[in-house]
């Protein structure tokens, strides 16, 4: 019975019956197929036997026959199964001989066209190649030995005759990956080690240790080491760590993503000189931006230059506050110049300092240095800095407002009683009165003195003369 090439489905499935075990006694020579056999008019031929013969070439067309049986197969609504190798055992050196071998089919006299190429299936039965030296060959367990390395070992090797891969170990267990570089560098390797935890190495392509990491014990952490094209260990991850032993990264790795919530600042400066009015007025600001709830420290300092006249008292107030133009009484500061106070040869400066303490949810937060005088007073505002820092944490107890304390006039309008504020009482005297000053202050005590030696002299000898003070 003939068939046409476009009438027999040829392989459908090419599969190994047993795959390669260690500890067997032998390896069955058989490979899985399966194909359905169609008439001319491309339907299943009758149930029943059909003879068929199989063939294993080296090369697509043509080429060397290798390998060859006639079989009778069953078929079933023209589908068959057969195992290669049943009637006519291959030999145990095939696949080994033959990196790839085509299948070719004859049915009824006709052959089948194009050939199949077995899929890898069939060579697993080779392992890829495993070295096994016939003087150490043990058919009873399978285990190899070799003396060019070392006892239970398996190697593969590529098709330029180079080691690609090993396992192996008389103690523990080691696996080993070579490149395929003209040295043949050995870039990866996995140890169970003998009892120090699991192990594992990526090399660098010349085979120099680039990374390494130990699983560790139930007595030593695990620990990641890195290093740079240069061997140098550049980052390192010890789990038994404290502190800055704990990791060692390059230097600048860690950008703002990575810190997120860590303290951050945000400054102002200006340089010039603002006048003061009577309307409490923001003359500097400052927005920081807070990645996360936490708290906000604001500091301003600047100074307050005053020209005073007598007759004229002179005051100026600055604070800091999160509205604009806002008097914030808890967090500010105040001078004053007395009225009476002789008019100044120059101009009087006074340094400022605010310190305001908040708790901040995440998002921006803008502070103001607010600042105004008093009717009349001659204040301007000068060189100010303003300062914020974000802190995501507290290691205490944080007020965000210190409350005023008892005996303390509580301050809670833009206004200020005049009988709240103590001026400054400044004066200026000549270098003759502080001089005329200083020898008043000394025949004082020098009266003081003789007084009490008299006293003295009395008391120790009632009827001796005095001796006097050397004056």
């Amino acid at each position: 019975m003939k068939r046409s090439a476009s009438a027999v489905l040829v392989i459908l499935a090419v599969a190994l019956v047993t795959p390669i075990a260690f500890g067997q006694v032998s390896v069955p020579n058989l490979v899985n197929f399966q194909g359905r056999l169609l008439n001319s008019l491309g339907s299943p031929v009758a149930d029943g036997s059909y003879g068929v013969t199989f063939r294993l070439f080296n090369t697509p067309a043509g080429g060397t026959l290798v390998w060859a049986e006639t079989s009778l197969v069953n078929t079933s609504s023209g589908v068959f199964t057969h195992q290669l190798g049943a009637d006519n055992p291959f030999s145990v050196t095939l696949f080994q001989d033959y990196d790839s071998l085509f299948l070719e089919i004859v049915v009824g006299g006709e052959t089948i066209t194009p050939r199949t190429r077995l899929t890898s299936a069939p060579y697993t039965r080779l392992a890829g190649g495993i070295e096994v030296p016939s003087n150490y060959f043990d058919p009873e367990t399978l285990s190899i030995a070799t003396n060019q390395f070392h006892a239970h070992s398996i190697k593969t090797f590529g098709s330029d005759g180079q080691e690609q891969f090993r396992v192996w170990g008389d103690g523990w267990g080691e696996i080993y990956l070579y490149d395929q570089s003209v040295t043949n560098d050995r870039t990866i390797v996995l140890s169970a080690t003998g009892n120090s935890g699991g192990q594992l190495s990526l090399n660098q392509e010349d085979g120099t240790s680039g990374m390494f990491l130990r699983g560790g014990t139930t007595l030593v952490g695990a620990t990641l080491t890195m290093r740079d094209l240069d061997g140098i260990t550049t980052v390192s991850f010890d789990a038994d760590g404290i502190g800055n032993s704990a990791a060692l990264l390059p230097t600048s790795s860690v950008s703002a993503v990575e810190m997120y919530d860590e303290p951050g600042i945000a400054h102002s400066f200006d340089f010039g000189n603002v006048s003061l009015t009577t309307t409490t007025t923001a003359y500097d600001t400052v927005s920081i931006t807070a990645p996360g709830s936490g708290y906000v420290l604001v500091t301003a300092h600047g100074y307050f230059q005053i020209v005073h006249t007598n007759g004229t008292r002179d005051l100026g107030r600055a604070y800091l506050s999160d509205i604009a133009g806002d008097p914030d009484f808890d967090n500010f500061t105040i001078f004053a110049y007395d009225t009476n106070l002789p008019t100044g040869a120059g101009n009087i400066y006074q340094p400022i300092a605010i310190t305001k303490v908040t708790s901040v949810s995440a998002g921006n937060h803008t502070y103001y240095l607010n600042a105004d005088k008093t009717t009349g007073a001659s204040v301007e505002l000068a060189r100010t800095h303003l300062t914020a820092m974000f802190f995501p944490t507290n290691y205490g107890t944080v007020e965000n407002t210190i409350a005023s304390k008892t005996g303390y006039e509580q301050l809670t309008s833009g206004a200020i009683p005049e009988s709240g504020i103590q001026t400054a009482q400044v004066g200026f005297i000549t270098v003759e009165e502080h001089q005329a000053e200083m020898e008043k202050e000394l025949a004082a005590m020098r009266a003081e003195l003789e007084a009490r030696i008299q006293k003295l002299e009395k008391h120790f000898n009632p009827t001796g003369p005095s001796q006097g003070v050397d004056q």
